[in-house]
């Protein structure tokens, strides 16, 4: 497949979750693209009403950032009103990727998305992150679109990150890893 013109974009690794507390992708994020893509299909939680998280590290994944390392500005669009409803942070210690709605463990309801790590090698600025995704919540019957983007405010090079439910399991899903050429 191709990302714009004369890119191209290279399967890296796919991972399955089954119960897993983590998705981790370490030793595969380098300087070799300046962008990566992860793909994310029906993601279901093993909890009820948690989010999912990413973080990035430093050091291929022996430790993540915490403190006040993440940005978002999120905007959630729910097919059942009219209204849009964001979620914000200028300083947490993970990045939320699904909104301001929870995810849940009722039938149907599952996150898909693609998340976008931007320059994730260059030692001079912060990352960027770009979100696109949605969710079936309340037994399948709402839709849910999240558009949005984050920061990770390291000037280090980020090598490694890690996907993670809020509280509780990933109980499945698959998520591939792409680097953009």
């Amino acid at each position: 497949p191709t990302w714009g013109a004369g890119s191209s974009m290279v399967l890296l690794s796919t991972q399955t979750a089954s119960a897993s507390a983590s998705i981790s992708f370490t030793s595969l994020i380098n300087s070799t693209y300046s962008k990566y893509i992860i793909e994310i299909y029906n993601l279901v939680t093993a909890s009820d009403t948690v989010n999912l998280l990413m973080t990035a590290s430093i050091n291929n994944g022996s430790t993540y950032l915490a403190g006040t390392s993440y940005t978002y500005h999120e905007a959630t669009l729910d097919a059942l009103s009219a209204g849009y409803a964001s979620l914000i942070s200028s300083g947490a210690s993970s990045l939320n990727i699904n909104g301001n709605t929870n995810l849940g463990t009722a039938t149907g309801e599952n996150y898909s998305g693609m998340i976008t790590l931007l320059n994730p090698s260059n030692a001079t600025v912060y990352k960027n992150v770009i979100i696109n995704a949605g969710l079936f919540e309340s037994t399948g019957t709402s839709q849910v679109t999240i558009v949005g983007g984050g920061g990770i405010r390291t000037t280090s090079a980020v090598n490694a990150i890690k996907f993670a439910a809020s509280s509780g399991n990933i109980a499945s899903g698959t998520f591939k890893l792409y680097g953009v050429l």
